[in-house]
């Protein structure tokens, strides 16, 4: 009734106008109080329970939509969580505009336009990675076609391998490789021994799982504990993860840290969702305990549980982890310019020390002279 009233659909009448919005706004009131429990059990926006599985609607219009309406009526006057529901509102917002349109692109598209960004956002901006982005894009276009019709065959593959066939992580090792043929890379280790690329880890959800159900048009969602008390207090699982200048430069590193963070957050997440003390706080409790105390906890651990781990002869994952997270892109593809080195994730542990003890003199030099200014 609103667009119509706007001027919008000047060819429905009013009375199907409004027989359309009292028919919406019953599914989307409907749905809300549906949504109170998802939201209780720690449900992402857009998912739902049918049976024994949770299923992620997100990409099934227009029931995404009604789902996302729903998430925030729930949150906002049902259960009179404002500032979730602002979340929600501006997650639903992103979603279904302008930014949500261009992520749900296919997969050239949406590497053309984090090319771009590599171009132009200041922490991670690379040109000559952007550059060979846009050229192995253009590559993959050709082979990607002709071997997609294998992919059901790819995800049988997958089963038969079991844990092993996880969705690997892309960026690492040859990424011209892991696109062209990301619709065999199943099979491809049933002949070569080995995958392409280690598993892709998030510091949410953990390993990534084989979606199996993906050709049947079903998204199959297993939550972990981290994420569910993620969901419950309003905020996105993806944050949690390494920073991206860290897995421009160091995928592997990247990668590594998100699995252990994994494993120390899930612990501390499992122990909240059985707590009355938990139970018992605001929401904004939650919030601050999570953010507070939780996450910054975790991640110390987990920072140093990847030295523990990656030490000795397996230095370089941790060196690279340490050289990425504390200076800045620019700083560093100037020292390896002067170096003559390569990009990060290609260097060998000596060459790594070499690029660490150069930033650190470089740091010193600069807070040296500005000592000096701060004195005259």
């Amino acid at each position: 009734m609103v667009l119509k009233a706007s001027g919008f659909y000047d060819n429905m009448s009013k009375t199907e106008a409004l027989s359309r919005t009292l028919v919406s706004t019953g599914i989307i009131y409907t749905l809300a109080q549906q949504e109170v429990e998802n939201i209780k059990n720690g449900l992402p926006m857009y998912a739902t329970t049918m049976g024994s599985e949770t299923v992620d609607q997100q990409y099934d219009f227009p029931v995404s939509a009604y789902r996302g309406a729903a998430r925030i009526v729930a949150l906002g006057v049902l259960m009179d969580q404002k500032q979730e529901a602002m979340s929600a509102f501006a997650q639903f917002s992103e979603d279904f505009g302008m930014s949500g349109l261009l992520r749900n692109l296919d997969k050239t598209q949406r590497d053309t336009l984090e090319s771009i960004k590599l171009m132009i956002d200041p922490e991670r901006r690379d040109f000559a990675k952007a550059t060979q982005m846009l050229a192995q894009t253009m590559a993959t276009q050709y082979v990607n076609p002709m071997i997609r019709p294998l992919e059901p065959f790819n995800v049988v593959a997958g089963l038969a391998r079991g844990e092993d066939a996880a969705p690997i992580d892309r960026v690492q090792n040859n990424k011209l490789v892991n696109n062209a043929f990301r619709y065999i890379d199943n099979i491809i280790p049933l002949f070569t021994g080995k995958p392409l690329a280690d598993p892709r880890e998030t510091a949410a959800g953990g390993t990534s799982d084989i979606q199996s159900t993906k050709i049947l048009g079903a998204r199959i969602i297993r939550l972990t504990d981290t994420q569910r008390v993620m969901n419950s207090i309003g905020l996105r699982d993806f944050d949690l993860n390494t920073a991206k200048k860290i897995r421009d430069q160091a995928p592997e590193a990247a990668n590594a840290l998100n699995g252990i963070l994994f494993d120390v957050i899930e612990a501390e997440s499992s122990l909240l969702l059985e707590s009355s003390w938990w139970d018992n706080l605001t929401q904004q409790q939650k919030r601050d305990h999570w953010n507070d105390d939780v996450v910054k906890r975790s991640k110390e651990l987990a920072k140093t549980f990847l030295r523990m781990q990656y030490s000795g002869p397996d230095e370089i994952i941790s060196l690279q982890y340490d050289i990425t997270s504390k200076y800045p892109k620019k700083d560093i593809q100037k020292a390896t310019k002067e170096l003559d080195l390569e990009g990060v994730e290609y260097l060998e542990q000596n060459e790594l020390f070499i690029l660490q003890q150069y930033l650190n003199t470089e740091q010193s030099l600069r807070d040296l002279s500005r000592f000096q200014k701060m004195t005259q």
